[in-house]
């Protein structure tokens, strides 16, 4: 049993040292991919490391696992410290106290964002209909010169628009309990 339990302590220290670590003594942003990257080139080199040492084949199983857990105990850091580039903050879930505002105040929000992710949502189904049409199509010819633009940069403008609904997407569903499913 304490055989059993040393070598856990021993595991969770190796595996998780370089993320939390590295989670909170970075000062500077990184992308999240960097940081993926790092962590599995980490865990890569313990597992390899604990193979050396104990003559064992292992399968890397509890690598997987372990790097996976400590990987995203990181990553939740580096976003509740807003250092991820490409990641939006993380937000600790708090109960709001009746006491403190009325609910019936943010009804109007709610439906404004509402309506602006419908409109989004409009403006992406669009998109992606024109993107799928052939490059040569009348149809799409015909669009972009009634937006002033070629078909290549129409094109442009739909992968842009559709970006933005994405984004759009996101956002209201990190703000709002009622999560948009468009």
């Amino acid at each position: 049993m304490g055989y059993i339990l040393i070598s856990l302590i021993i595991t969770l220290f190796l595996y998780g040292t370089f993320p939390i670590a590295f989670s909170l003594t970075r000062t500077t942003p990184i992308s999240s991919k960097k940081y993926r990257r790092l962590c599995i080139i980490v865990t890569f080199v313990v597992w390899f490391g604990f193979m050396m040492l104990t003559n064992n084949q292992s399968k890397g199983g509890a690598a997987i696992l372990w790097g996976t857990v400590f990987y995203n105990v990181g990553k939740t850091n580096l976003q509740k410290k807003n250092l991820l580039e490409d990641c939006p903050p993380a937000t600790d879930a708090t109960v709001r106290n009746s006491s403190e505002t009325d609910p019936q105040e943010d009804l109007p929000k709610i439906d404004e964002d509402k309506e602006r992710l419908k409109a989004a949502k409009a403006a992406e189904r669009k998109a992606s209909y024109f993107l799928s049409l052939s490059q040569f199509d009348k149809e799409l010819k015909e669009e972009a010169e009634k937006n002033d633009m070629s078909v290549s940069e129409y094109r442009r403008f739909c992968k842009k628009q559709i970006q933005q609904y994405e984004d759009a997407l996101r956002q209201y569903n990190l703000t709002h309990s009622d999560r948009a499913e468009y």
